[in-house]
């Protein structure tokens, strides 16, 4: 399956084998209809959700065009050509837009690398982040409509990206395209507000991948990250529809520092963990 792994150092990579994946996507939360996204070798994203098995009799209903059986799965193709998969083993159900779109989640299981970090291919501009982080901001306002020349690093801010996401035509797709631009904003507002605070660059184990995250900064001296960026990422490729995500995880990172860090020692942060969004000091 695809599992939530930590390196030694901290970093988040993904291990990926074949059909347990999909039980994964399908099975993510009993509760709720979660879309959810799955990123190809290839950079793209196939976007898939859960369904209950009430939900599929009613969208199968003299709706099926064919059907067949592969990977393990009993496949329905409706008269729009959509996809309804049944994995039988698990009884797990779960939505395609085409067949096209699940013959591609599936082929692409061989040739994808079993380990890589969450943020590859993201961070086009690596350790020179921070110098490019108020284009990005720029950027990400005027991709949304609103206004890239004038414009105060405040939470508003956040408050008037947030709500222009959840008007945007896809709102997740246009949050995982825009996840850098995304991060800079939480993360320049925060600093705006946090003159002790400033960005870090982390390199992960690939050599490739360089994390933006934020730094306590005392006495001229470099303390413990905010790894902020994961809460942001698994909120998009998890969407449930909600539009705060971005301000969830600005209050997020103002969680932490009321947690008084300049009590913090060196590498403490193993010691910070989250749940349900909120941040807990073991």
């Amino acid at each position: 399956m695809i599992t939530k792994l930590r390196y030694s150092n901290g970093e988040t990579p993904f291990v990926v084998v074949i059909l347990p994946l999909l039980l994964y996507f399908l099975n993510f939360n009993l509760n709720m209809t979660t879309i959810s996204l799955i990123k190809l070798s290839d950079g793209s994203y196939i976007k898939t959700y859960r369904l209950l098995e009430d939900e599929v009799k009613s969208l199968v209903a003299n709706n099926i065009k064919s059907s067949k059986y592969e990977w393990e799965c009993d496949i329905f193709i409706l008269k729009n050509d959509e996809v309804i998969l049944h994995q039988l083993k698990d009884n797990g159900f779960g939505w395609f837009s085409s067949y096209s779109d699940l013959k591609k989640v599936m082929d692409d299981f061989p040739i994808r690398k079993p380990y890589y970090h969450f943020f590859e291919g993201h961070n086009i501009y690596g350790k020179d982040f921070p110098k490019n982080s108020i284009h990005l901001i720029k950027t990400l306002l005027s991709d949304l409509g609103l206004d890239s020349t004038t414009f105060t690093l405040k939470e508003s801010l956040i408050a008037k990206v947030d709500k222009a996401i959840q008007y945007h035509e896809d709102p997740q797709m246009f949050m995982i395209t825009h996840i850098l631009h995304l991060s800079a904003l939480v993360g320049e507002v925060f600093l705006a507000e946090n003159n002790n605070f400033g960005w870090y660059l982390k390199q992960d184990l690939d050599g490739l991948t360089w994390l933006p995250e934020i730094r306590i900064i005392k006495d001229q001296e470099k303390y413990s990250s905010i790894n902020f960026i994961p809460w942001i990422y698994d909120e998009i490729m998890f969407y449930s529809g909600q539009a705060e995500i971005l301000e969830s995880s600005y209050l997020s990172l103002n969680d932490f520092k009321e947690l008084n860090p300049a009590r913090l020692e060196r590498d403490s942060i193993g010691k910070i963990r989250v749940v349900d969004g909120k941040i807990i000091k073991d």
